[in-house]
């Protein structure tokens, strides 16, 4: 579904009333890009990944 973002407050909505559940607080993801000033930091973070 495209515009799935409108449903969602509804989604959290029923999982509150149905089953409980509150709102589970997301984990914050890495940017799947590394930044860094020179090659050599370029290097050393993508050894670390």
């Amino acid at each position: 579904m495209k515009n799935s973002g409108i449903l969602i407050p509804l989604f959290k909505k029923i999982d509150k009333v149905l089953f409980g559940i509150e709102d589970i607080q997301e984990i914050e993801k890495e940017p799947d890009f590394i930044e860094c000033d020179n090659e050599e930091e370029f290097d050393v973070q993508r050894s670390i990944n």
